[in-house]
């Protein structure tokens, strides 16, 4: 008789902790659940917060490309322009810093500084403006600038008969990596 009391009580405590089992599984996925949703939520929200600055940035990094490049619509902007451009990009950029990685935004620095000369001063109160090239004082009379803006403008050389190519190549990682981080 014991040993049937025994297989009753084991049958009893097998029947008694399965659903209890269950349940402690099925908890465990449901919050497993809800935690990836919330992980999947948060990168949605950071990928579309992403994709706003890309918006308001593209198109000035683009003009930028196109006024050291001397392609498109570049003669539509004065020196003054593109570094007013050169301003509103890094204050986007800066502002939303903890959105991008680390290569991403080395890269962005890494563009900015081939087209200016980072932090320098033309008459004190120009930190950012850029390197003084004799050619853009040309390009600047021609859009019907100041020509004395030759001494803050983006670094090219006139002579280089490859100036296309070395805007773009300084600007093809740049819009690779902003590219693949907004997926």
């Amino acid at each position: 008789m014991d040993e049937w009391t025994s297989l009753e009580a084991a049958k009893l405590a097998v029947a008694s902790l399965t659903p209890l089992a269950v349940l402690a599984l099925g908890l465990l996925v449901s919050r497993s659940t809800r935690r990836m949703e919330s992980l999947q939520h948060a990168n949605e929200t950071v990928v579309a917060q992403r994709l706003e600055v890309f918006g308001q940035v593209s198109p000035k990094l683009n003009q930028l490309l196109c006024f050291v490049a001397f392609v498109g619509r570049w003669k539509e902007l004065t020196p003054a322009d593109a570094l007013t451009i050169k301003r509103d990009v890094d204050e986007v950029m800066h502002i939303n810093r903890w959105l991008f990685s680390d290569p991403l935004f080395a890269t962005y620095e890494a563009f900015m500084g081939r087209l200016f000369a980072m932090y320098a001063s033309v008459d004190g109160t120009r930190r950012s403006a850029p390197e003084s090239r004799p050619s853009w004082a040309i390009a600047a009379s021609c859009v019907g600038g100041d020509p004395t803006w030759h001494r803050c403008l983006p670094r090219v050389k006139s002579a280089n008969p490859r100036m296309h190519d070395w805007c773009t190549t300084s600007y093809r990682p740049l819009s690779g990596q902003i590219s693949t981080s907004s997926t």
